[in-house]
């Protein structure tokens, strides 16, 4: 057992600052984490404000460390190459008494130090905010607010301490701690350290571990928040942080820019005993909604792709930083609440100078490593960096998560920078965070991390042990899945011509460049984003395919596999996989990226045939825990056909589309209990086919006017609450029951996948656009209930498109 000179216990931004901090010393440090991973607990749900310090009393310990962390903040992430971006801070006043709190406010900020403070009228509010209510007086400015990642922030602190050689021991939770010799002996899950300094870092848990060593005068009581993400189609709703006037024990609802892009609003503060209860509610989004809207009207609650609540460590109205004279060695840091984050530099350097006070020697190193190599994020940079990344790596130009641009090689970095949870890979790179909700990327992700850490499948977990994705048993595979990764040549292209460029190679695609071809067009590019052309239909394995189209019954595989045969055959159409478009121009230009290679494409003409994703249960509002165990239909289809894993055992549909019923049945003859479908309209939403086949002759119970209200679980998902509804989908008095569940299967609609059109300032009209010379088909352009009607809407596009380039004006 190896004696330590510092034992910090807590490893989220707070552990990791004090541990930075001191490992510019000669000392032994261990940092220790109960969790799988870091910043795992409190900071996991940090929305990543650096406040300025507006809004906490002059003579406060928070107060102080806050403005000096916020200065501290700068350089640290400079030295980490984290990326700090400040955007200033606006608290708004509708009325008289709140322009007498602004003056408050400010008056108190500026005897803490706060720089740069003003008070703005309501004509800079509508040249500066212009989506800020119209009703607003004024407001307090701060300019040194910013922003900053908290997940990757707490990260790169720890990667930094352990190149200056802090241990860090992850899956060690602390069972009792005593003191003797002068040492303090904390015994953890994995085994016993043995310390002289003990810093007590412990967020939620900081007063039992507190309590451990006999000093019970603070307990920690959790203040929850929920919080809500909007798209970043919405990036630009606020130009700053926007804030109400503060209450006694809350900053209130805000607006908050966050350091990836999407726009957040939140949180609530309610204090509560469960100091794992991080559950969203209906009320809650209501509230966040009310008052959000309160700020900027045109806040939209379809704008909502994601729901997550955090606890605060509340222990009075202040920070408890101090060291412990009935436990000598022994130092709390304790009911850090915000702004904790902002503060957590100061905090590092505090508890650095009470250690020394009390005895620890500190012997500076001659060498400490100060900077770490800026992690590369494809979302963060121009496309002129990303082609010189990709010329060096084909793996940038290799991308797993198209909501967010996340490359293979970022998602192996970060693998072997410490992500071994399905959990940590989001949180460094953002892969899965994005609208579809991991929708399409989860299984390549699952595969990254089981090839890296040499973990079976089965054995991937969203957050650490309990919280696996895979429930079931591993099934034989029932489709052709062609590896990924196969190392081409590397090549940048500045820009190439073509006639026609079709995006997408499903049904949709394929069938347009069919059609297209037939009518003349002799050069076409297609780009389809999967490894093999076919999209949706290489899936789904069961029959019902080709009866309106080819006059027959077929399965997906088999209905693509005639278009694929088609396409392959017709030398003028180029056939692009493993290429996903990036930026569609109105110029008729498009971005894409592909293992080795980036291109801009001047087209003609250009087809979008991108197809649909699924909604998700935020955008049907279903509150509750975000456990393992919850899949779109279409995600659980893929795992089961494509890779022969079973997700789950115990089975929830929500929703009656075609997919979910489709994937009731393939549950059940797969060995799965089906508990129910629960349906919010009065009847199906699917074929009524599929309600025989795949339904009534399984014998699955499906609950028509019911809605599932809650989702419950820590690390798997355990159970839901259903109840009935009326017409207007309330809920109906004493109508509640639970059903025990550990899969919850999402079918309720499907959207069309056209983010690069809405970005690119087009409009869509119907197959055409407002754009002459840009076309949408399929899916894309709306939702149809079989594929063949899809095939017939894409070989009329393809024909619209040759007729256009046929007028069209040559390069």
């Amino acid at each position: 057992m190896k004696t330590y000179d510092v034992a910090i216990i807590g490893a989220g931004v707070i552990g990791t600052s004090i541990a930075r901090e001191l490992s510019r010393y000669k000392l032994d440090i261990a940092l220790i984490e109960k969790e799988e991973e870091l910043a795992f607990g409190v900071s996991k749900s940090n929305s990543g404000i650096i406040h300025p310090g507006t809004q906490n009393p002059p003579g406060s310990l928070k107060g102080c460390l806050c403005v000096q962390g916020n200065s501290l903040i700068r350089k640290v992430s400079k030295e980490l190459g984290v990326d700090f971006k400040e955007v200033g801070e606006l608290i708004v006043a509708f009325t008289e008494d709140d322009i007498k709190e602004l003056l408050r406010l400010k008056k108190e900020a500026e005897l803490l130090g706060v720089p740069g403070l003003r008070i703005v009228d309501k004509d800079w509010l509508k040249k500066n905010e212009p989506n800020l209510n119209s009703e607003a007086i004024c407001g307090l400015y701060a300019p040194t607010a910013g922003i900053i990642s908290p997940y990757r922030f707490a990260y790169d602190l720890a990667e930094n301490a352990v190149r200056n050689g802090v241990g860090i021991f992850t899956k060690a939770e602390v069972i009792d701690i005593s003191r003797a010799d002068k040492y303090f002996e904390i015994n953890t899950s994995p085994g016993l350290f043995k310390s002289r300094y003990l810093v007590n870092a412990a967020g939620l848990f900081a007063d039992e571990i507190s309590g451990m060593l006999g000093i019970n005068d603070f307990k920690i009581k959790p203040r929850k928040g929920e919080e809500f993400i909007l798209d970043k189609k919405k990036a630009d709703l606020a130009r700053r942080l926007i804030f109400p006037i503060p209450s006694k024990v809350s900053k209130g609802v805000l607006i908050i820019k966050t350091a990836d892009g999407n726009p957040m609003i939140g949180p609530t503060a309610e204090d509560i005993e469960d100091k794992e209860d991080i559950s969203t509610s209906d009320s809650g989004l209501n509230k966040v909604l009310m008052s959000a809207r309160r700020l900027i009207p045109s806040i939209n609650d379809k704008d909502i792709i994601a729901y997550f609540a955090g606890l605060r460590p509340v222990a009075g109205d202040d920070f408890i930083i101090r060291h412990e004279e009935t436990c000598p060695g022994f130092i709390n840091v304790a009911g850090i609440q915000s702004p904790g984050l902002t503060a957590s530099p100061a905090i590092a350097v505090l508890v650095t100078s009470i250690l020394k006070k009390n005895g620890l020697a500190l012997k500076k190193k001659l060498i400490f490593h100060s900077h770490r190599k800026k992690t590369i994020h494809l979302f963060e940079i121009p496309f002129s960096k990303a082609q010189a990344l990709i010329k060096k790596d084909h793996a940038y130009g290799d991308i797993v998560c198209r909501c967010e641009i996340v490359s293979a090689k970022e998602i192996r970095d970060a693998v072997r920078r410490g992500a071994k949870t399905m959990d940590g890979v989001k949180f460094r790179t953002r892969a899965q965070a994005g609208r579809c909700h991991g929708s399409f990327c989860t299984t390549r992700i699952m595969k990254i991390l089981a090839e890296e850490t040499q973990t079976p499948l089965t054995g991937i977990t969203k957050r650490g042990r309990g919280s696996e994705i895979i429930k079931g048993p591993p099934r034989s595979p029932n489709g052709i899945a062609v590896p990924f990764g196969e190392r081409g040549e590397v090549e940048v292209s500045l820009m190439i011509k073509r006639d026609l460029v079709i995006v997408g190679g499903g049904p949709a695609g394929m069938a347009a460049a069919v059609s297209a071809y037939e009518n003349g067009v002799k050069d076409i590019l297609l780009l389809e984003r999967g490894q093999y052309l076919g999209g949706i239909l290489n899936q789904c394995v069961h029959t019902g395919f080709g009866i309106n189209y080819f006059k027959e019954i077929l399965t997906g595989p088999e209905y693509a596999g005639r278009f694929i045969e088609k396409v392959k055959n017709i030398p003028e159409i180029e056939i692009s996989l493993k290429s996903i478009a990036v930026s569609l121009m109105p110029d008729k230009t498009i971005t894409f990226l592909k293992p080795g290679r980036m291109e801009k494409v001047s087209a003609k003409a250009i087809i979008m045939a991108t197809g649909c994703r699924e909604k998700t249960r935020e955008m049907v509002h279903i509150q509750g825990t975000r456990p393992a165990g919850i899949f779109s239909a279409g995600l659980a289809q893929e795992l089961i056909n494509i890779e022969g894993l079973l997700p789950g055992k115990e089975i929830i549909v929500v929703g009656s589309g075609d997919i979910g019923l489709i994937m009731a049945r393939r549950f059940t003859l797969e060995g799965a209990k089906v508990k129910a479908i629960i349906e919010i309209q009065k009847e199906t939403r699917g074929l009524l086919r599929n309600m025989v086949q795949c339904v009534e002759d399984f014998n699955i119970p499906v609950y028509f006017n019911h809605k599932i209200s809650r989702i419950y679980g820590k690390d798997r998902v355990e159970k839901v609450s259903v109840c009935k509804v009326d017409d207007n989908f309330n809920e109906i008095s004493g109508s509640l029951f639970e059903i025990k569940c550990d899969t919850i299967l999402m079918s309720v609609g499907l959207i069309p996948e056209n983010e690069l059109i809405e970005m690119a300032g087009v409009k869509i009209e119907s197959n055409r656009t407002s754009v002459p010379g840009i076309f949408v088909c399929g899916n894309s352009f709306k939702i149809y209930d079989v594929v063949d009607s899809v095939t017939e809407d894409s070989f009329l596009t393809g024909k619209s498109a040759a007729e256009y380039i046929g007028t069209a004006t040559i390069f």
